[in-house]
């Protein structure tokens, strides 16, 4: 069973901080005399995207960091969730780096940001 992105509340970043770059799809290789010798590196490569949400409230970040550690294993395992651009469904990791939490000062809100890949 495919795990669903848990914040209902939240099912889009903050429009302004998200940003997203498709991998790269190239290999290429350096002949010792020549131009360099370029190829697709397979059918079809993932994007990687920049998220944040801002403004989290307690239970809305103990609810993430809970789905994060243990329906998704830390991270490990994809989930399903709406394409923040495009509308549609589609498939996400969290990147090898975790996510990152930001508290407000003297509030109890937080600031979330991570890296994913979309599957192709």
């Amino acid at each position: 069973m495919v795990a669903i992105w848990p914040l209902t509340s939240r099912k889009s970043p903050d429009a302004a901080s998200y940003t997203e770059a498709p991998q790269s799809n190239r290999i290429s290789f350096e002949p010792e005399i020549g131009p360099t010798i370029d190829r697709r590196r397979g059918t079809a490569a993932g994007t990687m995207l920049s998220v944040q949400f801002t403004g989290l409230t307690d239970a809305e970040r103990e609810t993430f960091e809970d789905w994060y550690r243990s329906t998704l294993y830390d991270g490990v395992l994809p989930f399903a969730w709406i394409d923040p651009i495009r509308g549609t469904a589609a498939s996400f990791r969290f990147t090898k780096d975790t996510y990152k939490l930001q508290p407000h000062p003297g509030a109890e809100y937080h600031d979330l940001s991570f890296q994913l890949l979309r599957f192709p």
